[in-house]
């Protein structure tokens, strides 16, 4: 006897099988394509530019775009869903993910005594984070966490420390002036995809600066 049972879909579950940066770079591409796709055969299906069974799927892809995404109790979830997976893409393509499985804190009110936390520019992960990360230094190491409470599901608090944390300093050219930056580059060794560009500002205003042994300043 076959019995076939019904597994609910799990998006959450799902993106935890993104795991690596070519897991995400696939999946990013394919999701491209299918999204660029549904949305051409939606728009041209219903005047006629499909031809033969095309024009069936581009009417159920019109159906599904203008008659059920955009009722609210499908899109509201919808959207809900979409933050999540992007935090998830984020967190692992940062490294963030693989430091938090270590480093990661329930909560900042855990230590004693409170860090002074400093919101933070730069870059992290290749992309521009403009004031989502807030720093701050302790005697064991450096506390990243997000700034706004609908970053956290999937980028936790953390506490790196001192000894496994490779800091150094480096200049970019940014903007269309090309104007000249400095940045503190935080690294860690075990986890080669964490690479962390905070401006020197925010570095010394975290009081990165000042608390961080001399082994680890180049």
């Amino acid at each position: 006897k076959c019995e076939v049972q019904h597994v609910p879909f799990n998006p959450l579950a799902a993106a935890s099988m993104l795991q690596t940066r070519t897991d995400i770079e696939r999946f990013i591409r394919v999701w491209r394509i299918v999204s660029v796709a549904f949305l051409l055969a939606a728009i041209l299906g219903p005047w006629g530019f499909l031809p033969g069974p095309l024009k069936y799927v581009g009417d159920v892809a019109s159906w599904l775009l203008w008659e059920v995404l955009f009722r609210p109790y499908v899109l509201v979830p919808l959207l809900v869903g979409m933050w999540l997976l992007g935090l998830r893409l984020f967190s692992v393509y940062t490294g963030w993910a693989d430091l938090a499985k270590t480093y990661r804190l329930d909560s900042l009110r855990a230590l004693s005594p409170s860090p002074r936390m400093a919101w933070t520019s730069g870059y992290i992960g290749g992309t521009v984070h403009q004031n989502a990360i807030k720093a701050g230094a302790t005697t064991e190491g450096i506390v990243l966490a997000a700034t706004f409470f609908l970053f956290r599901p999937s980028i936790p608090p953390l506490l790196l420390p001192w000894e496994v944390l490779d800091i150094s300093h480096q200049e970019m050219k940014v903007g269309v002036l090309k104007s000249r930056v400095s940045y503190a580059v935080l690294r860690v060794e075990a986890v080669p995809d964490f690479e962390l560009w905070v401006s020197e500002r925010s570095f010394r205003r975290a009081g990165i600066a000042d608390a961080a042994p001399k082994t680890n300043r180049q």
